[in-house]
């Protein structure tokens, strides 16, 4: 994946999730091989700009042999055409599903299409900032069912 909100980045640090680390550097987009073919890596990148302010960028891979899913941990349905839905990017998926759940464990969100977009809306309202729960099961077309739990952060 690309990562472009690190304009004006001078210093900065990968963390591919394994232990290794790497040094950001804007001219480079890094690569990075993982030893273990299957399992779930929290990916960050921290920069700093020239006047010492701070970003930082967060996504969970999954590496399952055919199977890949990119997990974003927030969104911002502002409306204004930037992270305005919640999605995740797969690769391999056959079969899916996600719920999504509310700090009191009502389910606000369900759907079976890997493709969805949810606006952070429930039952048409706009749901307030906070954190959620989300819940995944899939499966690949050559790889058994697997699930996945998580949080997810959204920002109005």
């Amino acid at each position: 994946f690309v990562i472009s909100f690190t304009e004006g980045a001078t210093a900065g640090t990968w963390d591919f999730g394994d232990g290794t680390t790497e040094a950001y550097d804007p001219a480079v987009n890094p690569s990075h091989v993982y030893r273990n073919d299957t399992n779930w890596y929290a990916i960050s990148l921290r920069v700093e700009n020239e006047g010492g302010c701070l970003d930082s960028f967060f996504s969970y891979v999954c590496l399952d042999d055919s199977v890949y899913l990119q997990i974003p941990n927030a969104f911002t349905p502002y409306g204004d055409d930037v992270n305005d839905f919640f999605h995740i990017r797969t690769a391999g998926v056959d079969e899916f599903s996600i719920q999504i759940f509310n700090r009191w464990g009502e389910r606000v969100y369900e759907s079976f299409d890997k493709d969805f977009s949810w606006d952070g809306n429930y039952l048409d309202k706009p749901l307030t900032s906070g954190v959620y729960v989300f819940r995944i099961e899939y499966k690949g077309k050559n790889t058994v069912r697997k699930s996945a739990e998580g949080v997810l952060h959204l920002l109005r």
